[in-house]
């Protein structure tokens, strides 16, 4: 689950949900570590695109945050782009033409 799945299941604020999940991702003195990151996702949830990390219960070895891809953001980005309508006169242009990559 991520962390907004983990609070609407137990009821809490998503700032008091990060506290509890790091308390149960270190290892204690007396306790094993009980909570790890299996994966990451991207779902945005209405908000900035970034990994969002999913936890699993168990004391495994935490994934890998996946590096940023420069060239996937500029892909995105213009795709996004090309979709706007940035003018009066591109509004009387067919869909087909306004969507056609150049």
């Amino acid at each position: 689950m991520t962390s907004v799945e983990i609070c609407a299941q137990i009821g809490t604020t998503k700032s008091s949900s990060g506290a509890i999940l790091g308390r149960l991702m270190r290892q204690s003195v007396t306790k094993p570590k009980r909570v790890y990151i299996l994966d990451w996702t991207y779902d945005s949830e209405g908000a900035r695109r970034y990994p969002r990390p999913i936890y699993a219960i168990g004391d495994k070895k935490d994934k890998l945050m996946p590096k940023a891809s420069p060239a996937e953001n500029q892909r995105r980005y213009k795709q996004k782009k090309s979709k706007m309508v940035n003018s009066v006169f591109q509004l009387g242009v067919p869909i087909k033409m306004r969507f056609k990559s150049t």
